[in-house]
């Protein structure tokens, strides 16, 4: 949200009825709005309006120029955002995903990156990174092949 947004921190999906939700195209954010959209007719309030941009760095220019009243985005570019622009600020995070490294199922390779994240993870060095870049509250606890989603 902008910094001079007066609502309170948004809790509920039902929250944003009503205004102007700037996500990326074809984003999970995307569905999960249009799934909230029956609970804000429930509710007897407006739509959620969304506005779908080709990638991040537009939608969160919408939210700064004031053309969304509130970005969904992912929760480590969503920091960055609001580091980078002090008009904005951070209001809650939704549901947690966490991110990982995409490899073919059956490549040698799979081993290899875990072990080489869980000795990031022993030594040190990914807490560093994460706290270089402002993301330290993602931090995982452990590097797992296929872990399961999250309830």
């Amino acid at each position: 949200m902008r910094a001079d947004d007066p609502q309170p921190p948004i809790t509920d999906l039902v929250q944003l009825c009503g205004r102007a939700v700037s996500v990326l195209n074809g984003s999970t954010f995307e569905s999960t709005l249009a799934k909230a959209q029956p609970r804000c007719r429930q509710a007897g309030r407006p739509d959620i309006e969304v506005r779908s941009y080709p990638d991040g760095a537009t939608s969160g220019l919408a939210l700064a120029q004031r053309r969304a009243d509130v970005t969904m985005s992912t929760i480590n570019g969503l920091r960055y955002l609001v580091s980078q622009q002090p008009r904005l600020r951070f209001v809650n995070e939704f549901r947690r995903l966490d991110v990982g490294f995409a490899l073919a199922k059956d490549s040698p390779l799979v081993p290899a990156v875990q072990a080489a994240v869980t000795r990031l993870m022993a030594d040190g060095t990914y807490a560093r990174i994460l706290a270089k870049w402002g993301t330290s509250p993602s931090a995982l606890r452990t590097s797992q092949v296929d872990p399961p989603e999250p309830a």
